[in-house]
């Protein structure tokens, strides 16, 4: 059966992971991807990926011999297994501000791709929802082209979103002499900024202008969906396309 929840796809496309729904992804340092439940807090999922370089580029027992390391170094370390995979597992607990809290730590390795994942929750702490992530870790392979997949936009993509957004809503007001809103109405005037970017070709990238097409399709879902903040995502996208094509 196949496993409830958001499909995460790690920039640069080395693996994918199915998390709850009601986890969102936060700001972490770089290399690692942090998520945890914004409204009732349970726990931070972290997971950071790793593949080998140099000379030890394409070497599909880095991840095993990733965990056979951290058996031989970590003397705290046990090996278990999470779904189908076999981690090094250990924990650790912490005081901070007067509590006390437990960070589980998982290493484990699928062919070339060695990943570390931690839990971090009050002392007593379930750990299942991490358990099921980690069992849903996929390393995806080098040169294979999958599906498209409609996945929660990405922290590492809402900057240039965001970025999108205010370019479209400049273009529209210094072109159209219009108050960009990012309501339904504003669907038409993307439209006319797209049409201003084909007319003018030496502004338009061969290949993106695939965010022309969007729009009436976008407009139709708004009609079934009719939720604003819905809405509201939907035109930050287009903005994204319609930026693309314009640059």
């Amino acid at each position: 059966m196949e496993q409830q929840g958001n499909k995460f796809i790690s920039p640069g496309g080395w693996f994918s992971m199915i998390y709850p729904n009601d986890w969102s992804e936060f700001e972490d340092g770089e290399g690692s991807f942090l998520f945890y439940n914004p409204e009732k807090w349970t726990g931070n999922f972290r997971i950071s990926a790793y593949k080998p370089s140099g000379k030890e580029a394409g070497n599909m027992d880095y991840g095993r011999e990733f965990v056979k390391l951290e058996l031989k170094e970590n003397s705290a370390a046990s090996l278990v297994t999470v779904g189908r995979l076999e981690c090094a597992y250990s924990k650790e607990m912490f005081l901070e501000e007067e509590a006390y809290y437990v960070t589980h730590t998982w290493i484990t390795g699928i062919r070339d791709v060695a990943f570390e994942c931690s839990f971090t929750v009050p002392k007593g702490g379930d750990c299942t929802e991490a358990e099921a992530v980690i069992a849903s870790l996929e390393a995806r392979k080098e040169g294979v082209k999958y599906d498209a997949e409609l996945i929660p936009v990405r922290l590492s993509e809402i900057f240039l979103i965001n970025e999108s957004y205010d370019f479209v809503a400049s273009a529209v007001k210094d072109k159209l002499k219009k108050d960009f809103q990012g309501v339904e109405d504003d669907l038409e005037n993307i439209q006319q900024i797209i049409k201003l970017a084909i007319l003018n070709k030496s502004n338009v990238r061969c290949g993106c202008l695939s965010g022309w097409w969007c729009v009436p399709y976008c407009a139709m879902k708004l009609r079934v969906f009719n939720g604003e903040r819905l809405l509201m995502v939907i035109v930050r996208h287009l903005c994204y396309f319609t930026w693309k094509a314009m640059c």
